[in-house]
């Protein structure tokens, strides 16, 4: 389920993509230093004072000497931003304008008990189903393609896309992949 990203079409957003502009324009202050880095301040860990935050632009890579986090700028976008790959991607894909991604809301209260939280969340990627026509279309290829079924059984997809609107503070790295 979901639309694939071609390769190439990624590849070519991420040769594209100027690295240094891209984290200048989320705030992050760089210095040159050597003859191809720059440096400054990492913004996903609590010391946004010393500059440890390492772009390599002729790479169009980023790296964290501290936290060890790195990427290239779509995973940059992706972090920075809480937005899934997918969206990511297309904040950089040429007519998309990197400055501006939005931010997307958390759909759950943090401050109610676990079992409403987990009410909050079957409910979240129960909506992700109902409004999904390719994950429709996969349950109608096996025969489960019944609103009285989804609604009953409280069916739901999964699609990664609650992690990137949950706060920053309130994610863990996950051990597999990604």
């Amino acid at each position: 389920m979901g639309h694939r990203i071609p390769e190439a079409d990624i590849e070519r957003v991420k040769r594209s993509t100027d690295l240094v502009a891209l984290v200048r324009s989320r705030g992050i202050e760089l210095q040159p230093q050597g003859a191809q880095d720059f440096i400054g301040p990492c913004p996903f860990h609590a010391d946004h004072q010393m500059p440890n935050f390492v772009v390599t632009p002729d790479q169009g890579l980023w790296h964290c000497m501290v936290c060890g986090l790195g990427g290239n700028a779509i995973e940059f976008i992706e972090r920075h931003d809480g937005l899934s790959f997918h969206h990511a991607f297309e904040v950089l894909n040429p007519g998309g304008t990197a400055a501006f991604a939005p931010r997307l809301p958390c759909p759950l209260d943090p401050e109610v008990d676990d079992a409403t939280l987990l009410g909050q969340v079957a409910a979240y990627y129960h909506d992700r189903l109902k409004s999904s026509a390719e994950a429709r279309a996969d349950l109608a290829d096996w025969g489960l393609d019944s609103d009285e079924l989804i609604d009953r059984f409280k069916l739901g997809l999964a699609d990664r896309t609650l992690g990137f609107r949950l706060p920053m503070r309130n994610r863990r790295e996950s051990r597999g992949q990604p």
